[in-house]
This record gives structure tokens, C-alpha cells and sequence, in this order.
């Protein structure tokens, strides 16, 4: 109870969980094996023919599959052993995580409207529904309407969405802390 109580007077952090930074490093590493399979170790899937006209393509699949699944097994490893903080919220506001390194943008307190639980409306014409924690925002000029934001984070139309697959808090606990500082704030 001592320890809850510190995070209202203070900060309350959502880390993201490790669960999908498992699937997603196991993902990587997937990419990055069979990038190394059909370049160079034809353990499983044994040499290619190659047109001489399309060499380039064969060396920008291997790139990728290697390069690029091998900086995101490396990428999730590190998020694995200090995951990223989704959502941040002090005295001075709601940070959340934006563009591909979680960076923190702040919103002071005095924009936030709601704090409950919803789905991210800027997944409803794709047809994806997803859900979690929510905070509204009062719309201002002061702070944008929309955001880039990290993986597992929607900011869209003034409204905050934390995927409920991500969070590492579950989102009950989130919205009662976060609710008790948003009262404390006023």
C-alpha cells in the first residue's frame, strides 16, 4: 500500500510488457536465421540459382532478412532487459512514448479531460479493434491533435490509447492512480 501510495504522490510509469518483446525478438531472430540460411549456411534451404539480372534483388533480401532481423532481435533484447516506458505521468503532466525510441512529449495536466478505458479509433476503419487505457485531452492549440507515437501507443484526436497487449500494469490499476492524480493536479 506504502508503494502505491508513492507512485500517486509522485509518479506512476507504465512500462511496456515483455511479453510481445518476446514475440517480437523471437520474430527478429527468425528473419535474421533465414537471412543467414540462404546466404551462407544452406543448412535448410539449399543453394539458389540466381539470374545474373536480378543479383541485386538476392543481395537486398539478405540485407534485409539479416540486417534487418538482426537489428530488431538486438533492439528487442535491450527492451527486454529495461523495457520502455509507454506512459509516464508526475506533477508536471502525461508523457508517452513517441516515434521509434519511445521519446516522451509531455501534456500538462490541465488538458486532460478523461481518464477511463476504450478502443483506439484510429484502428477503426482498418478494421483492427483495439483497446486498453484512455485519456482524453481538452482540445487546444497549445497541444496537437495527433502524434506519431511508439509501438502499442495511439494518440489521435486528442486521445490517448494504451494497447492493452503492451502495457506492462494492467489497466485497472492505471486508471485509478492516474484518476487520483488528475484530482490532485486540480
Amino acid at each position: 500500500m506504502t508503494r502505491q501510495v508513492h507512485r500517486i504522490m509522485n509518479t506512476y510509469s507504465i512500462p511496456m510488457s515483455r511479453i510481445p518483446l518476446a514475440v517480437l525478438f523471437f520474430a527478429g531472430n527468425f528473419f535474421f536465421f533465414v537471412g543467414l540460411d540462404v546466404g551462407f549456411l544452406h543448412s535448410f534451404i539449399g543453394p539458389l540459382d540466381i539470374d545474373s539480372g536480378r543479383i541485386w534483388a538476392y543481395y537486398a533480401f539478405l540485407f534485409f532478412f539479416v540486417a534487418g532481423g538482426g537489428a530488431i532481435a538486438v533492439q528487442m533484447l535491450l527492451y527486454f532487459i529495461k523495457p520502455p516506458i509507454m506512459l509516464n505521468a508526475t506533477a508536471e503532466g502525461i508523457s508517452f512514448g513517441t516515434g521509434f525510441r519511445y521519446r516522451p512529449y509531455t501534456i500538462p495536466w490541465k488538458f486532460v479531460d478523461t481518464v477511463g478505458a476504450g478502443i483506439d479509433l484510429s484502428q477503426i476503419p482498418a478494421g483492427k479493434i483495439q483497446g486498453g487505457l484512455q485519456i482524453s485531452f481538452k482540445p487546444s492549440d497549445e497541444i496537437p491533435g495527433m502524434k506519431a507515437t511508439s509501438i502499442g501507443i495511439a494518440y489521435f484526436m486528442h486521445t490517448l490509447t494504451l494497447s492493452i497487449f503492451y502495457m506492462g500494469r494492467p489497466v485497472r490499476e492505471a486508471i485509478e492512480i492516474l484518476r487520483k492524480m488528475h484530482q490532485q493536479s486540480k
